[in-house]
């Protein structure tokens, strides 16, 4: 973040320090999640996915209009890409961080 960030929504976030805190919720809970932060009336959720090395080499997203994302569907989609994200993972002979080892 040496530069300033374009804001794409007026949900974007682009101060440093709330990103860095943002982050550090993502590594946590084992998913992003944003809504409207870079396109207009789109929520979406992200997991990552690693390689050897517990070395993440990608990230698998879903996304819905914001209008049809109700709490049953987010956690659909929280599930969702969470499972896949941890199945591609293992099939690249990647390792899960034990924080993120268990749904």
């Amino acid at each position: 973040m040496s530069k300033p960030l374009d804001k794409r929504t007026s949900h974007t976030m682009v101060d440093p320090a709330q990103i860095r805190d943002e982050l550090g919720r993502i590594s946590a809970r084992g998913y992003a999640e944003s809504v409207s932060g870079f396109e207009q009336d789109v929520h979406s959720v992200a997991a990552p996915i690693f390689a050897g090395g517990a070395t993440v080499c990608g990230a698998l997203a879903i996304a819905a209009p914001v209008g049809r994302v109700n709490e049953a569907l987010r956690s659909r989609m929280i599930a969702a890409v969470q499972e896949r994200a941890r199945m591609i993972t293992d099939l690249m002979a990647g390792a899960m961080p034990v924080s993120l080892d268990s749904p």
